[in-house]
């Protein structure tokens, strides 16, 4: 290659090659700026006469009169690069060749790592053409596009992670699904490379499925789980949902909802649905399971009220205070004034109705921000955890206690709480024991001085 080092259009004695040089550079000028905003590094080279311009950004007679040669700045711009690249590049920018790798293509394209580890794409785009087709002179130009090939190269890498974890489970699911909750569509998953899956609507095929597939009987208790509104916040927030469930053509199958993909906050976009048949030994399991829940029930829990009984709330405690943290915590102690006289009034069925509103109204009050159980009797104890304000809640529950009315056959009875708070302000530094005993002995206090009130004290 000839090496140049000046050549401006004050040194050209001949009009025609003058106004050849002129006309060259305008038409190059049009292109590449029309490419500022694309590309990063802009140079035109004449193959004839083994110059360069730097075009990008400059005005017509700036680059006009700063001509350096090829060579010059090709080998300033390979020396900004790894080693690893410069070979390649080195190849794709050999003047002497393009003419030939081009042939009739207007651009070639050839994209490379910096020093940096950014990801670029440098072009070759040809300016002009001699009358016999051949290149007359070419524009380099580079452009940054290291974020788009970190997204390609993820989604190459997505899909090849799911390709194998799908083949690997293949033998172990029924049917398996890949769900796009932001396109609000899905596709049917295949163990063959076959680039993008067809996909469909979600939400029509879930409505579908959920009314067409699933016996409706069996559905009360799976609502949640087949929600799927709220299906990528409980994948957020629980992650894999699995729930077994009664379909017409299957029988009983496990159904996996398993987060895929996650965006910059955390949020679940994707995830993968996974079915599998539950044979007869399964459904036996799960017969047992429901049995074993019930007799669970019963075990820990009051089977007038609902609420646990002593068996079962202090087990949950236990639970509780095998981790304390360091936070608020109280125990209320409640007991209903004077409900020997509505028995020996009403009779005990209009006192297993009294019993079953007041179990109501801690209900009401607490909701499920606490632990609470039917004591004995008609005794309840309540646990709170990091609650504002104890004495408040136990004040809000008797004056509910107070305004409700028990109906039982032509009777409406009233009847009231005594209420004995305990208040601990680090739970790392108490016992439930003494929170109890503390509780225990200012509900009999309320007891012996009036009755329907709140006696609190803070350990």
């Amino acid at each position: 290659m000839n090496r140049v080092t000046t050549n401006t259009t004050e040194q050209m004695t001949d009009e025609e090659t003058r106004e050849r040089f002129t006309d060259f550079y305008e038409k190059s000028y049009r292109l590449t700026r029309s490419l500022t905003n694309a590309y990063i590094v802009c140079f035109n080279f004449d193959l004839e006469e083994g110059t360069y311009s730097s075009l990008k950004g400059a005005e017509l007679y700036d680059f006009l009169a700063v001509n350096k040669g090829a060579d010059y700045v090709i080998e300033n711009w390979l020396s900004t690069l790894p080693e690893s690249s410069v070979d390649i590049m080195r190849a794709f920018v050999d003047l002497s060749t393009v003419d030939e790798r081009m042939g009739e293509k207007d651009i070639i394209s050839r994209e490379y790592i910096d020093a940096s580890g950014k990801w670029y794409r440098a072009n070759l785009i040809v300016s002009e053409r001699k009358e016999d087709g051949h290149i007359r002179s070419v524009t380099f130009a580079t452009q940054d596009i290291d974020e788009m090939k970190s997204s390609e190269l993820e989604w190459k890498r997505a899909i090849r992670e799911r390709l194998d974890f799908l083949s690997s489970i293949a033998s172990v699911f029924y049917s398996m699904y890949h769900f796009y909750f932001e396109g609000n569509v899905y596709e049917e998953l295949s163990f063959v490379p076959r680039g993008k899956f067809p996909t469909r609507l979600l939400d029509k095929a879930w409505a579908i499925w959920c009314s067409n597939d699933l016996v409706q009987e069996s559905l009360p208790g799976h609502e949640e789980f087949l929600d799927l509104s709220t299906m990528p916040m409980r994948l957020t927030l629980q992650g894999t949902l699995s729930d077994e469930i009664l379909t017409k053509p299957l029988g009983w199958i496990n159904v996996l909802i398993v987060p895929y993909r996650r965006d910059i906050a955390g949020n679940v976009t994707e995830a993968l649905f996974l079915t599998r048949i539950i044979d007869e030994r399964k459904k036996a399991e799960i017969r047992q399971r429901e049995e074993l829940k019930i007799a669970n029930s019963k075990a820990y829990h009051d089977e007038l009220t609902t609420l646990y009984n002593r068996h079962g709330f202090n087990s949950r405690i236990d639970e509780i205070f095998s981790a304390p943290e360091k936070c608020k915590v109280a125990v209320i102690m409640m007991d209903i004034d004077d409900f020997k006289a509505v028995n020996d009034t009403y009779g005990h069925d209009a006192g297993d109705v009294v019993l079953k509103n007041i179990a109501g109204v801690i209900i009401n009050v607490l909701g499920n921000d606490a632990v609470y159980c039917r004591w004995g009797g008609e005794e309840f104890n309540v646990f709170l955890k990091d609650a504002d304000n104890p004495e408040a809640i136990a004040e809000k529950i008797r004056e509910q206690a107070e305004n409700t009315v028990s109906v039982f056959g032509d009777y409406r009875i009233k009847v009231t709480l005594s209420l004995g708070v305990c208040i601990a302000e680090d739970m790392t530094k108490t016992k439930i024991a003494k929170l109890i005993n503390t509780a225990d002995k200012n509900l009999y206090e309320s007891k012996h001085t009036g009755k329907n009130k709140v006696t609190s004290e803070t350990v």
